[in-house]
């Protein structure tokens, strides 16, 4: 039988060649495969080596077509097949595939979990190709958690890993994840260009080529944040087209999103409520409550800008729910694995008991309730976890403040309460003045001390129901709640002389570091994005003044 064994074998080539070309072809090629399988007469140990390899296969594909609940299912089921066999490259793939499906549904902790056993599976079978997959992963993983230094310094090992090895596509892809990281850092134009350089990775040589959708998506983000907005809504439909032509549904989804909050940046409100719709109903269809939450926002505030208040409350009113729903779920699910566990390892222990009706009796409980213990701290460790993972979302990796993403929703409420009760709340906006000359002249290392001690500043100079954020690159926010416009200047004006006050020669020789600050108070009606706008042009009015002074919005 080894020569209809050979033809499945060389299905399962083709299907790898196809899988990030054409993955719809691929799908095809492995239907094609089962048939033959299931219609050959040959050993079982032979049939099930390449029913395992199929089930990876298909698991990889859904990944590709950004279909992650059936990536996630093929994946799990491959490992188990894969582990029958002792396939320890299968089980790897499947192991870093259950990673992905995770993080591209935001369950971090299970993510991580699934790439840590990958690398301790790869380090025991002495697989160099899947680590070098998994500095991927990582880069990914890092990313999401918004470490993003950390993000470029893992790409940076993976694109090393992959050179050694000739693997350009998968260069291709770490760039462009690399890319996305220092689009967060305010290095645009960088950013760009190692999608230049993506692509022409992906598409260098012979044969067929996997579109580079994921790239003109990312160089679509880029131009938005450059606020070139006719040619991010130019590159945001190419990869629209692209995803649909590949049957990627989840890159449709954020297609169609990109798409909605360019045309609302430009104006066509009407048109970008509608690509929203479609990105919605994309997102429902997938059963994706983390992608569903992001569009219900961004119909919130289109509807807002159009003037339609009730469907703006009823998308607000939505995405908190999903957003609270998606928090539970997390908790809830590694709960869940936790409890099976012990419930699995419970029955098993009672089993033993009952089987074990010998003078090993009590040697054999007290093992077991060693076990249970374990088991116990296992469920604390996650826990543990769990709340680690959450509070890095939400924190600079450098400096230890909130981050932007903390920030933006720690001031739509403060916002909202200060409207509601007619407090008053003020911004701050502050800015190192010539900071890359810092930079340049003592080194980044000096740099990043400097930034940690400023923030260490900040912290120390404000009060604890107040907010500190690093807002990008050398820039942070303060949020100054119960404070009005007088008050806050004179606090920021304080911390703008402890500043310039500080012993920075102890951290480099003929180092002097002083700050320019822009204050604003909350205004009726106002919306907390137009108060941060405004907070950040009086930073840049002390600025043109000649730096280290404070600006607020009557000055």
């Amino acid at each position: 039988m080894a020569e209809p064994l050979n033809e499945i074998d060389t299905l399962i080539d083709r299907i790898r060649e196809e899988r990030t070309s054409d993955p719809r072809r691929g799908l095809a090629l492995i239907e094609e495969a089962d048939r033959r399988l299931e219609e050959m007469t040959c050993r079982e140990d032979a049939r099930a080596i390449r029913a395992a390899r199929l089930v990876t296969e298909r698991g990889i594909i859904h990944h590709h077509l950004g279909n992650f609940p059936e990536s996630l299912r093929h994946a799990r089921w491959g490992l188990d097949l894969s582990r029958r066999c002792d396939l320890h490259e299968e089980v790897g793939d499947n192991l870093i595939m259950i990673g992905w499906a995770h993080l591209r549904t935001a369950n971090r902790v299970e993510a991580l979990k699934a790439f840590v056993e990958a690398r301790q599976h790869a380090m025991e079978h002495n697989l160099p190709i899947l680590e070098t997959r998994l500095l991927n992963a990582m880069c990914a993983l890092h990313y999401e958690m918004k470490n993003y230094e950390q993000s470029l310094d893992v790409g940076e090992q993976a694109i090393r890993h992959l050179r050694d090895r000739g693997q350009t596509y998968g260069e291709a892809a770490v760039k462009n994840t690399m890319a996305y990281a220092l689009m967060e850092c305010g290095e645009l134009d960088r950013a760009l260009e190692l999608t230049e350089e993506s692509i022409a990775l992906q598409t260098d040589g012979e044969g067929p080529h996997p579109s580079p959708a994921n790239q003109h998506d990312t160089q679509g983000e880029i131009y938005f944040r450059k606020q070139d907005f006719d040619r991010a809504l130019g590159l945001f439909r190419r990869a629209h087209g692209e995803f649909s032509r590949n049957g990627d549904r989840q890159g449709e989804l954020v297609a169609l999103r990109n798409l909605g909050k360019t045309r609302v940046a430009m104006g066509e409100v009407d048109a970008g409520i509608a690509d929203l719709d479609a990105a919605l109903l994309i997102a429902r269809s997938l059963n994706s409550d983390v992608e569903s939450a992001t569009c219900h926002q961004r119909l919130f505030e289109a509807h807002k800008l159009a003037g339609h208040p009730s469907r703006a409350l009823l998308h607000h009113e939505e995405f908190r729910n999903l957003e609270k729903k998606v928090s539970d779920d997390l908790t809830e699910r590694q709960l869940q694995a936790l409890r099976v566990d012990h419930e699995v390892e419970t029955a098993r222990q009672q089993s033993e008991i009952h089987r074990l009706r010998t003078v090993e009796l009590e040697q054999t409980v007290r093992e077991l309730k060693q076990t249970k213990e374990i088991l116990e701290a296992r469920m604390r460790d996650l826990r543990s976890l769990h709340e680690t993972v959450k509070e890095l979302s939400i924190r600079d990796g450098l400096t230890g403040v909130h981050n932007r993403r903390y920030l933006d929703g720690r001031l739509e409420d403060a916002s909202y309460q200060a409207r509601r009760y007619q407090r008053p709340l003020s911004v701050a906006l502050l800015d190192l003045d010539d900071f890359k000359l810092v930079n340049d002249r003592h080194s980044h290392k000096v740099g990043d001390e400097v930034l940690a001690r400023v923030a260490a500043i900040l912290v120390e100079s404000v009060r604890t129901s107040d907010c500190v954020a690093r807002y990008g690159g050398e820039e942070f926010a303060l949020v100054l709640t119960e404070t009005p416009l007088a008050t806050a200047r004179q606090a920021v004006e304080r911390i703008r002389a402890r500043v310039e006050e500080e012993n920075w020669g102890a951290i480099a020789s003929g180092l002097t570091v002083t700050l320019s600050l822009g204050v604003a108070e909350l205004r009726d009606g106002e919306h907390h994005e137009a108060l941060l706008h405004r907070a950040d042009e009086l930073l840049y009015v002390a600025k043109r003044r000649g730096k280290n002074r404070v600006v607020a919005q009557r000055d």
